[in-house]
Parts: structure tokens; C-alpha cells; sequence
């Protein structure tokens, strides 16, 4: 086992991270510098949906297999928990309905801790020989761990809306434009990504008959139906006002239905003294040769079309583009979007 000294170093080490997911991989390199011998770690999020939840691995490290997933890729590859781990991770669901953090203990050789935010879980299971004496070290490692990942997520978050914020949406999406990008393996197999904005049809009216404190209801509605519609490999953001990005990722076939079903579910929700609300939206194929700059224009201009006729609606660029309904440039006019 390491020395205290050590255990202080793995610490010291994940304050150097800025980026979630970096974090979480040092986060799990921590852990292993407190282990010894074989070695086995899987990091489940989970998202309570109900009495349900829905498990995703996000990052594992097991010698044996010879495997060492990042998290980008575990979540490309499903991340569907391993049939070894369902029996345990039913468990852990079980003892944590009220408890926000558990350390559990099977045997001397395996331990699962849980961390509950919400309706959010992080489970690690940990399978390792003397585990048990190494339990102090794991909870100081991991509460260091969440503390810092509040840190980073109050920067990328938006305070309202609980989804990624505009510098987030920066952040995420340039690398996918470098030149050092690698297309993913679902581009291989027919799967594309899609970027769509959306924008709430006269919510400047919204705030002047009702305040801004029903706006903001709002608002917070719409971040919440969307984590509820869309899937947790999808990236969402609100990029400013009543704007909002989708990020659709590995789509197979046209995402019309996936981005109009969204737009019905709005479109029927009852709005807390507001009434009816609606939203048109605009997407466009991402085109990783392309910028985000040219990207995010597309889809804007989607967007306008919808907008001009009729709102309520979707316009998807390509499809414009193809029946020759947009001349392929940033367009310019008076209506009144917001």
C-alpha cells in the first residue's frame, strides 16, 4: 500500500486538472496510487429518472482485460455497464436513497463508493486486495474530487438552467474543427453529429406581460425538458437568453423526428401562468472540415427560416439548401427573432 505522503500527492495531483473529464481520469489514477496488486476500477454516472436509473460507464481501468477506456470513449463505445457489475450496482442504488456519499464494503477485496447530487450518481467500484485498509485514503481523495468538480462545473454551468453555458459550448465543440481531430467511428458506420439552435418564438413578450420571474420559470422549464428528451451523449447548452444549442451526437438517419418530437413536447406543456409556449429550432449537419463559426451559421440560418415562416416550426440547412430555398450564405433582414 502507499504511504500517507503518497496519498497527499494523488491529491495535490487532481488540482491541476481543468477540464471535467481530465479530472475524472485523475481522479481514478488517485485512486490507484492508493492500490496495490490487481487492480480493477469502474466509474459509473448514473441519472435517476423515477425509480429508475440509467447507468453509464464512463471510465475503467482493469489490468487484466488490458483495458484503460477515456471517458470520451467509453461513452462512443454505449457505455453500457459490465454484466459483472449489475448485481452490485443494484445494490448501491438501494443504499443510497438518502445517504449523498457511501462507502460500501463486500469483502476485503472490493468496495463500491456512491456520490449522490440530485438526481445524479457517481458510482466507483473498486476491486483491489486490501482494499479495506485503504478506505480513509479513498474518502479524502474522493471528497477532494467533488469538491473540485463543483469548482470547474459552476464555471461551465449555467446557474439557471442547470445546462452547459456558452463558454462551455466554445470549449467543447472548437477541438472538434483542429486539424489534429479524429473522425469518431460512428462517422465510419453512418452516424453523423448535428448542431441545433433553438429559440423560444416571442419570449420578449413572455417577460413583458408576465416579469421575468415567470421568464425565468421558463426557461428553467425548458433546460429541464431537455435533459429529459434528448440522450446523455448529447451535449446541451444555453448560449445566451431564450437560446439554446443541441449537440446531437452519432445520429443515425435524419434527426427531424428526434428535434420535432422536442418541439410537440413544448409545444403542449402548460407554462406556469405563461400558458403556451413555443419554439423553432434550426439544424445543420456538422461538417468537422468546416469552423464552428461556419457551422453555428448554418444552423442560424435555419433558424431565421423557421422563424420567418411561421415560428412553431423546424428548417434543417441542408435540406433548404438542396430545394434552393437559402442562397448558402449568413442572411440579413428585420424579423423579429427574440
Amino acid at each position: 500500500m502507499t504511504s500517507n505522503n503518497g496519498s497527499l500527492h494523488a491529491i495535490a495531483e487532481l488540482s491541476s486538472f481543468q477540464d471535467v473529464g481530465l479530472l475524472r481520469t485523475g481522479f481514478i489514477a488517485a485512486l490507484l496510487g492508493c492500490l496495490s496488486g490487481d487492480i480493477r476500477i469502474c466509474y459509473y454516472a448514473g441519472r435517476l429518472v423515477g425509480q429508475d436509473i440509467h447507468w453509464r460507464l464512463r471510465e475503467t481501468f482493469d489490468p487484466p482485460r488490458g483495458s484503460h477506456c477515456p471517458s470520451l470513449s467509453a461513452a462512443f463505445q454505449g457505455g453500457a455497464p459490465l454484466p459483472e457489475d449489475s448485481e452490485r450496482l443494484a445494490k448501491v442504488v438501494w443504499r443510497t436513497e438518502v445517504d449523498p456519499m457511501t462507502v460500501q464494503l463486500y469483502a476485503d477485496n472490493q468496495l463500491s463508493l456512491v456520490v449522490r447530487q440530485g438526481a445524479l450518481l457517481s458510482v466507483v467500484l473498486v476491486d483491489a486486495p486490501g482494499v479495506r485498509n485503504c478506505v480513509d485514503a479513498i474518502e479524502a481523495i474522493t471528497k477532494v474530487y467533488i469538491n473540485l468538480n463543483r469548482l470547474l462545473e459552476r464555471g461551465s454551468i449555467d446557474s439557471l438552467t442547470g445546462l452547459l453555458n456558452r463558454r462551455t459550448f466554445e470549449e467543447k465543440l472548437n477541438p472538434l474543427f483542429s486539424n489534429q481531430y479524429q473522425p469518431r467511428r460512428h462517422n465510419e458506420e453512418g452516424q453523423l453529429d448535428y448542431l441545433a439552435i433553438l429559440d423560444i418564438d416571442f419570449f420578449k413578450q413572455v417577460n413583458d406581460r408576465f416579469g421575468h420571474l415567470y421568464g425565468d420559470e421558463v426557461l428553467l422549464l425548458m433546460g429541464r425538458m431537455m435533459r429529459e428528451a434528448f440522450r446523455e451523449q448529447d451535449w446541451l447548452f444555453r448560449i445566451g437568453g431564450e437560446e439554446f444549442v443541441v449537440v446531437a451526437r452519432g445520429v443515425s438517419g435524419d434527426p427531424w423526428p428526434i428535434f420535432d418530437r422536442f418541439r410537440v413536447m413544448v409545444e403542449q406543456r402548460d407554462f406556469p401562468q405563461v400558458g403556451r409556449v413555443t419554439i423553432s429550432l434550426g439544424y445543420t449537419v456538422i461538417d468537422h472540415r468546416c469552423s464552428l463559426p461556419d457551422i453555428q451559421g448554418r444552423a442560424d440560418e435555419a433558424l431565421y427560416y423557421a422563424k420567418e415562416h411561421g415560428r412553431n416550426q423546424l428548417a434543417c440547412y441542408e435540406a433548404l439548401l438542396e430545394h434552393g430555398l437559402l442562397s448558402g450564405r449568413a442572411v440579413q433582414g428585420d424579423v423579429d427573432l427574440f
